[in-house]
């Protein structure tokens, strides 16, 4: 005679995740797949929209961007938080303001090809723009300026995801690109096929293909706001509360 066990854990689990599908979350949750690179999230953290960084932001870490999706689609709060040193308090650069993501939303497992946002912790290092950085007045990040057939390489191999000659770049020089800071990605031992070309960048209306675009305003002020001396990092999550009112 067959006995039927209550497998609670596995019925909770199961209910969680039709939950989870129904607000758009389903693929963050997905088993990750081989090509997964090792800064990636290793899971799905929910945090308020206007939460400081996490405690265990590294200690040599003063400035973060915080960037919250809390519909599942492709918006999202940011915050610019800094700090003057490891045992000092958080404190917030301004009132968060709407952005745009992915217009698959954000996921745990980039692919090429797959236009959602990846979800963790990220260094912003180099930046590029149109304009020249004449004694560094766009921005104290290393910035280079850009030349025509400027491009981002997303094919496999030695130069993938990295700045290359397919020309998207400079085409895009007076719209998103005018000005972007790259989100450090499968940027160290980059593997091919789990993602490249992720930027901060200024909107050109509508969801992106993985990027964050903010307006032009907000994206000159984080240029000019990011230290390269303070470690900054970009920290992209799930909200748990409601957005705050437009603004």
């Amino acid at each position: 005679m067959e006995r039927r066990v209550w497998d609670w854990p596995a019925r909770v689990g199961a209910a969680l995740l039709g939950l989870l599908a129904g607000a758009g979350f389903l693929a963050a949750w997905a088993p990750a797949p081989p090509a997964t690179p090792r800064n990636a999230v290793d899971f799905v953290q929910l945090v308020p929209v206007d939460a400081p960084p996490p405690a265990r932001t590294a200690a040599v870490v003063r400035q973060v961007v915080s960037v919250v999706a809390t519909d599942g689609r492709s918006t999202a709060w940011l915050t610019l938080w800094q700090r003057r040193s490891a045992t000092d308090p958080w404190r917030r650069d301004g009132a968060p303001i709407r952005v745009r993501v992915g217009a698959a939303g954000v996921t745990r497992h980039p692919r090429e090809g797959l236009p959602a946002t990846p979800l963790g912790s990220f260094a912003l290092t180099h930046a590029y723009g149109r304009d020249a950085n004449t004694e560094q007045l766009l921005t104290r990040l290393a910035y280079r300026q850009l030349h025509r057939g400027d491009g981002w390489n997303t094919a496999a191999g030695a130069g993938y995801n990295r700045l290359g000659h397919s020309g998207e770049l400079w085409a895009a020089r007076n719209t998103w690109a005018r000005a972007a800071v790259l989100i450090d990605y499968n940027v160290d031992h980059p593997r091919a096929g789990a993602g490249s070309g992720f930027f901060v960048h200024v909107a050109a209306g509508g969801p992106t293909s993985g990027c964050v675009a903010l307006p032009r305003a907000a994206m000159l002020h984080l240029l000019r706001w990011l230290d390269p001396a303070a470690r900054p990092r970009i920290v992209i999550a799930l909200g748990t509360a409601p957005a705050p009112p437009a603004r």
